[in-house]
């Protein structure tokens, strides 16, 4: 077995002698206004907008630090966590076609993890097409494998604001909190600063949905263990920085021999530098396009004769019954945000003791939860 899994890794650095010679050190891809990098040395990926003093310079949507190795993908394998980067030295294939970059990892003789990158056309809000990133874990094991996927992103666009990052549904995430996208109809991440943002899509057309996206501070989502320690409501400062960061999370499957996990991730850019002066990426995303009202036509005046005007009839004074007033309905409790976190907080309790509280309970908050996220739609 383990000679059958070295000559498929050694026909895969024979592929290699036509995609990426050893000397390039990053493999690009464009389509305006984005630019895609991926760093050969590290295997690491960052996503670009051009400048709007200097479209043929670039800068990234989120922290590119050491050659992005501050953003990563990891597999858990039965229990054992792999990075797909290039710091344990395993050897990395890049190979690039017009319309893709496909990344291939070596990281193991038990499977082969493989990203493709392409742009591609977005049926949600974004100023340009969206990165979309597939990740595919194939298990060559010889055995069923239970196969996890995260990502994490050091967001960068914002991190000095009291506000760094919102939802399309939120309008502020300024301290530690966990998304349940399975649950909740956010669809869109984004963080925002000096007229532009960087989109991490929580649902689209492409997506894997995530079971869930942890949004801490960075350095608490880089640990050793697979998921990281989580308090609602902890401020993004740590020591001396808030440097808020982003942990997608897709939950555990066993998958069969031969078989594949496959993974959709989308990244967009959205650019309101044109909006109104006092507009924040959050009410510049979420306002609706209103468009123009056509101009009004003018018809031509046609000249007629003059009639007498007829006296005006005698107004008649109308007497309205006084109708008593119906008691106020008991208003409901307002349902934001807070209310649905709430409602959310109390289904995870009661799902650490199901034999506590029936399944039936469990059902009710989350059609509470619906019905109070479509309310807050609907305002």
């Amino acid at each position: 077995m383990h000679l059958k899994k070295k000559i498929i890794l050694l026909c895969l650095s024979v592929w290699s002698l036509w995609s990426l010679s050893a000397g390039e050190n990053v493999v690009e891809m464009i389509s305006d206004p984005l630019k895609l990098v991926v760093y050969a040395k590290t295997g690491n990926f960052c996503l670009y907008h051009t400048k709007a003093e200097d479209v043929r310079q670039y800068e990234p949507l989120y922290d590119d630090r050491s050659q992005s190795s501050v953003n990563i993908y990891s597999v858990l394998f039965n229990n054992e966590i792999f990075h797909l980067n290039n710091k344990s030295g395993r050897k990395i294939i890049i190979n690039q076609t017009k319309n893709e970059i496909v990344v291939t990892f070596q990281l193991s003789f038990d499977f082969l993890a493989t990203q493709t990158f392409s742009f591609v056309p977005s049926s949600q809000r974004s100023t340009g097409p969206l990165l979309k990133v597939v990740t595919e874990i194939q298990n060559i094991s010889g055995d069923v494998a239970n196969i996890a996927l995260k990502a994490v992103f050091d967001a960068s666009l914002g991190e000095k604001n009291l506000i760094p990052l919102y939802t399309d549904l939120r309008s502020e995430i300024g301290a530690e909190l966990m998304l349940q996208p399975v649950l909740e109809k956010d669809s869109v991440i984004f963080s925002a600063d000096k007229g532009y943002a960087c989109l991490f899509f929580l649902r689209n057309e492409y997506m894997t949905v995530p079971t869930s996206v942890y949004i801490a501070n960075w350095e608490r989502l880089i640990t050793k263990r697979w998921l990281p320690s989580y308090v609602n409501g902890r401020s993004f400062r740590r020591f001396t920085s808030a440097d808020p960061g982003l942990l997608y999370v897709w939950s555990e499957r066993q998958i069969e021999n031969k078989e594949t996990l496959s993974v959709t991730n989308c990244i967009g850019f959205y650019d309101y530098r044109n909006a109104q002066e006092a507009a924040t990426g959050y009410t510049a995303y979420t306002q609706p396009t209103v468009p123009a009202a056509p101009a009004p036509v003018s018809q031509p005046v046609l000249s007629e004769p003059v009639q007498k005007t007829a006296a005006p009839a005698p107004v008649q004074k109308v007497v309205v019954p006084q109708v008593e007033a119906e008691p106020a309905a008991e208003q409901e409790p307002e349902k934001d945000y807070s209310f649905v976190q709430t409602l959310l907080d109390k289904i995870a309790e009661l799902e650490k003791s199901p034999d506590a509280v029936s399944t039936e309970e469990i059902r009710k908050l989350r059609i509470e939860v619906d019905k109070a996220i479509k309310s807050m739609q609907e305002e």
